[in-house]
């Protein structure tokens, strides 16, 4: 099999892709993608399935080549509860839609336990074994012995009878090639540090034996509270180090440029952060948006080479953060001083790709900042936290990921500390 050494397609007898990256693998199977990269329809050997989803990328619908329609019915945090056919009958002379429910699903704790009528039990990374063991999957999913599909199997994703490819939410994967079919559109990802983020296609950078993507968008730590993909990056001055809140999330990143480099749809679990009073205008905002300023007028080359180490461009996001209304004050948790993008807390998604409390360290003095050794409330420490939420929002190198590790956020303290000092400098 060749492969395109300029893009990471990989190129088997039949395949082809569209103009967006999106894969069709051929050989009698063809994949039709909507304006959203998502697959719409799958035609093998001129049989046709159709597929829908809701604003989340929850795929809610399918209908076969003969005309049976499937309904998915999911709960508040995105897992698949049920699975009902969906017919037009009459009753009394009128016609009405009849759901008959096909199979469920039964969580404990946030862990799948029963199945399609079976008991099943998840690995680490959410694959899933029937009766104490049938079911058993080589490193990239491919099965020991092939067993029924169109239901959950490997890492978490459900596997389609029709393709044999893994719905992945915002993407679909596939076991046999160990690729996702179509490319992260996140540019945000891309580190120049990590050369395995630079193929596009990569499923969990070439290590799916320590890693999952539940969401088709980016790795996730086994074992993580939730099996939780995502990230809201904090500062929290009570424990002086920087830390990812892992919190449940799912849904689409609709920003080229990351803007919200991590913001999705979906949301209602217990962890989800409270936000209250969300301002994008007034004093605590002017006062933002001014620190944003001083750090564009004021910022070293070596602090401005680091931030964009991503391939991001700093004055480009900061313009487009100010002219899409992107930035906001609001009320948390006073010890964390602000986040990036918007999953995990209950914004709706979108709201803004930068939010500072008005109760933390940029504007309370009662916090410090860089393991103490900033006071919150001062320029300097304004300065650092924004700094911080930049390195994040430009996928600055080795920016990407803390996974409530306190040592790695003591390390983004001093890659801050570090390529910045220059610019911290001339700030009290």
């Amino acid at each position: 099999m060749s492969v395109d050494a300029a893009t990471n397609r990989i190129l088997p007898t039949g395949a082809t892709y569209d103009n967006n990256g999106n894969m069709s693998p051929g050989l009698g199977t063809t994949l039709t993608y909507d304006v959203a990269n998502r697959i719409s329809r799958a035609t093998v050997y001129s049989n046709n399935t159709y597929y829908g989803y809701d604003p989340s990328n929850l795929r809610i619908y399918s209908r076969d080549n003969n005309g049976n329609e499937t309904i998915y019915f999911y709960g508040a945090d995105g897992r698949k509860l049920a699975t009902f056919s969906c017919s037009i009958i009459t009753y009394l002379g009128q016609a009405e839609i009849q759901l008959l429910q096909q199979s469920e699903n039964v969580y404990f704790t946030g862990i799948l336990v029963r199945a399609e009528g079976h008991t099943v039990q998840e690995d680490r990374l959410g694959s899933v074994a029937y009766n104490g063991g049938t079911r058993r999957y080589y490193p990239y999913g491919v099965e020991y012995a092939t067993t029924g599909n169109d239901t959950e199997k490997y890492a978490t994703y459900t596997r389609d009878s029709v393709t044999g490819l893994d719905y992945a939410v915002n993407r679909y994967y596939s076991s046999q090639w160990g690729r996702f079919m179509s490319p992260d559109s996140y540019s945000g990802s891309v580190s120049l540090g990590n050369p395995q983020s630079w193929n596009r296609y990569a499923y969990v950078g070439g290590d799916p034996v320590n890693g999952n993507d539940p969401f088709g968008l980016f790795l996730s730590g086994p074992g993580a509270p939730d099996d939780t993909p995502g990230q809201v990056w904090a500062y929290d001055p009570t424990d002086d180090n920087w830390m990812a809140l892992a919190l449940m999330f799912g849904g689409c990143r609709p920003h080229p440029l990351p803007l919200d480099p991590l913001d999705a749809s979906g949301g209602g679990v217990p962890r989800l952060l409270t936000v209250r009073n969300v301002q994008k205008s007034g004093k605590e905002y002017n006062t933002v948006a001014k620190t944003l300023q001083n750090i564009l007028d004021s910022i070293d080359p070596d602090c401005l080479a680091y931030l964009q180490s991503g391939g991001n461009n700093l004055s480009d996001y900061v313009a487009g953060l100010l002219s899409n209304s992107l930035l906001a004050v609001a009320d948390f948790a006073a010890n964390l001083a602000a986040f990036t993008g918007t999953f995990g807390t209950d914004l709706a998604p979108g709201t803004a790709a930068i939010v500072v409390n008005n109760n933390g360290a940029f504007f309370n003095g009662d916090y410090t900042v860089d393991q103490g050794a900033i006071q919150g409330g001062t320029a300097k420490a304004d300065v650092f936290i924004m700094l911080h939420e930049l390195g994040h929002a430009l996928g600055a190198n080795e920016f990407q990921n803390d996974y409530n590790n306190i040592q790695a956020g003591h390390a983004k303290d001093q890659l801050i500390q570090q390529h910045c000092q220059r610019t911290l400098s001339q700030f009290q």
